[in-house]
């Protein structure tokens, strides 16, 4: 069996040490309404766009998903900070995550 590592500190992971996987998706944001401007020919103009688009960066543009496996110290970081908002210099604690 291959050797397991860390993916944000590199340490090496025993076998059948503790280990997380931590997956981040990452997905457009649609909050209800669509700007009133514009004429039918823009909106067919953004479809015909859409249809010549290559359809991979067409779907990462909307939806994408990642995942990495932690060692205990790294993921109990990433916990206290996901968004490595706090900084060395800094007192200051990170802010909770949140939706809209």
């Amino acid at each position: 069996m291959a050797d397991t590592y860390c993916e944000r500190c590199g340490e090496k992971i025993e076998g059948g040490a503790l280990r997380y996987l931590l997956t981040i998706n990452v997905t457009a944001d649609f909050e209800g309404s669509l700007p009133n401007e514009g004429e039918i020919e823009d909106l067919e103009a953004f479809m015909a766009q859409m249809d010549r688009s290559d359809p991979v960066k067409l779907r990462n543009d909307v939806f994408q998903t990642r995942g990495f496996l932690l060692c205990p110290k790294c993921k109990r970081e990433f916990m206290n900070d996901p968004l490595a908002q706090k900084t060395h210099d800094s007192n200051e604690e990170p802010q909770g995550g949140r939706v809209h």
